[in-house]
């Protein structure tokens, strides 16, 4: 009886709960359409903020701060800049903007164009800040009629213009004019190197001279002129001590008058050719 009574009452309480319902009188569901407002509401405000913020031209970049430029030109430097920052970005903004600025993106660009040693951008509020860092002038270039700075690696920097003045710069002449590009390597450092320190050793020994020339086409072909008339054809990838060794003996010890000599060739060791 009591096991009787218990059902009876556990079907009383699940009755009383209304758990049950009417096939037949399903109730209709409501949509959400109150949390649906708020969502599209909320949605709504945060793309206007971004639109407004994106779009304002109080958070575009308005001033550009650029310092470490000497020899470059600052005119093609400016342009460069500009057309970056007047870039589309999202179909309806500009890279001026503080937020869709990206400096990686400009220091990359600056570097396709120009041969920088270092390159760093900056932004502080609506004003950019460039520091350049510019390769030191170490030899100048010559090819045909045209005549370029280049550095201490053997990359073209820049090209020489006009009137521009390098004192004590020396001068070395490509024999077969070849084209060259900014950023481009016509020498490798260890040849630029090996000729600079040839030089030191030809003004310790009291031989004056003018260019030194290349010839990139018959590979280790590189001479001095002096200022006697005769070449001084050397390897400037050797050892250029024991070159310069060697040629002090020849001039001390077998030339009797320089000026009459067309070539000492110090290129194949201890065997050494002049005429």
């Amino acid at each position: 009886m009591p096991k009787k009574n218990y059902f009876k009452r556990d079907s009383r309480k699940r009755y009383q709960s209304k758990r049950f319902q009417n096939p037949f009188f399903k109730r209709k569901s409501e949509l959400p359409w109150k949390h649906a407002v708020i969502a599209v509401g909320v949605i709504s405000v945060i793309v206007l903020i971004v639109v407004v913020s994106l779009g304002h031209q109080k958070l575009n970049i308005r001033d550009v701060v650029i310092t470490g430029v000497e020899h470059s030109s600052k005119t093609s430097l400016e342009f460069e800049i500009l057309n970056y920052v007047n870039r589309d970005a999202l179909f309806l903004f500009t890279r001026a903007n503080i937020f869709l600025f990206r400096p990686l993106d400009l220091v990359n660009q600056l570097s396709s164009i120009f041969t920088f040693a270092t390159i760093d951008v900056s932004t502080q509020g609506t004003v950019l800040y460039i520091t350049l860092e510019e390769r030191t002038s170490n030899l100048i270039w010559k090819t045909g009629e045209s005549e370029y700075i280049v550095d201490l690696t053997g990359t073209v920097v820049r090209k020489r213009e006009g009137e521009e003045i390098q004192k004590d710069l020396p001068l070395f002449i490509d024999k077969n004019n070849l084209p060259v590009s900014i950023g481009e390597a016509v020498l490798t450092e260890k040849e630029v190197n090996g000729t600079l320190l040839f030089h030191e050793h030809l003004q310790a020994q009291g031989i004056s001279f003018y260019d030194t020339i290349f010839d990139r086409l018959a590979g280790k072909w590189v001479s001095v002129t002096t200022a006697a008339g005769y070449a001084l054809l050397f390897d400037p990838t050797g050892d250029i001590d024991a070159q310069a060794s060697r040629l002090e003996t020849v001039l001390a010890t077998q030339v009797d008058d320089p000026s009459a000599l067309d070539y000492i060739d110090l290129r194949f060791g201890d065997h050494i050719y002049f005429k």
